[in-house]
């Protein structure tokens, strides 16, 4: 079915369409808003997902060369103490190169569509690499092998191939100058990282090409749900769907990933985005 003209394809949608089309019709084109809990405890939830912003944000004014050390943590917030504490312990920020952008968000058109996402950091060494930094706070470490199978670990580095030029001194970066690590705040020194390459480069556009000719033939009311029911528990959507009303446990979620900021659908105004060379 036709897309709307300002929606744009981030690692969350296209997550939610390979795991379950029919919540991506539902939450992304249709719109639907509807008053269901993704997880209980909620309150937990709403919790950590607020600690995450926060040590976010610490990082961003840290690389912003902000006196952080002069804001202490609040004692009654002991897990962002501790992430905290680990990242100046661990110091997971020494070995990137020195030229570093937080909260940095990219965009390109593919395939007849947007592609948009937002890097925790990005940190390149023109000519020569180009290195990708995701802040995890779950409280499980998240395998690697699922780790790499998420849209995230493939469209952030090929979005930072297709539109990176212009960090790199005006050259397109290599597949193979691309790096990806996802350090994870309560496991300081287990990062998962990985190397990008020209065989991951061309996998991923397939695969997107793919989702993108399907998206948009795709005729309304024909996106299945998905056939992992175990999957249901922590969506929004699975009382309209008639596969369950109460929420799934929250700790059992963690397994597979943290608490995303919002289930609302991405519209990206793309004139707040810097301007991008290609």
């Amino acid at each position: 079915m036709p897309l709307p003209r300002e929606f744009a394809l981030s690692q969350s949608s296209l997550q939610d369409y390979e795991d379950c089309p029919r919540r991506f019709e539902l939450r992304y084109l249709l719109k639907v808003q509807w008053p269901a809990l993704e997880s209980e405890p909620v309150l937990e939830q709403e919790a950590h997902r607020l600690q995450g912003e926060r040590f976010h944000h610490r990082i961003h004014q840290w690389i912003a060369g902000l006196p952080v050390h002069q804001q202490p943590v609040p004692a009654a917030d002991a897990a962002l103490a501790r992430w905290w504490q680990n990242f100046l312990q661990a110091d997971p920020l020494s070995a990137l190169p020195a030229r570093r952008w937080p909260e940095y968000t990219l965009n390109a058109p593919f395939a007849g569509i947007r592609l948009t996402a937002k890097y925790d950091i990005l940190a390149v060494e023109p000519g020569q690499r180009a290195v990708i930094v995701d802040w995890k706070t779950s409280r499980r470490r998240t395998p690697g092998k699922l780790l790499r199978r998420r849209w995230q670990s493939r469209l952030y580095p090929l979005l930072l191939v297709l539109a990176g030029a212009h960090l790199n001194g005006g050259q397109p970066l290599q597949p193979d100058q691309v790096e990806m690590i996802y350090w994870f705040a309560d496991f300081p020194n287990e990062p998962e990282r990985w190397r990008y390459s020209a065989e991951d480069f061309e996998r991923d556009q397939a695969a997107l090409r793919v989702h993108i000719a399907d998206l948009q033939t795709r005729p309304p009311g024909q996106f299945p749900m998905t056939v992992d029911t175990r999957a249901c528990q922590f969506c929004v959507y699975r009382s309209l769907c008639d596969r369950g009303v109460s929420a799934g446990p929250w700790e059992e979620e963690l397994d597979a990933e943290e608490p995303q900021p919002s289930a609302a659908p991405l519209s990206v105004d793309f004139d707040q985005i810097g301007e991008i060379e290609f």
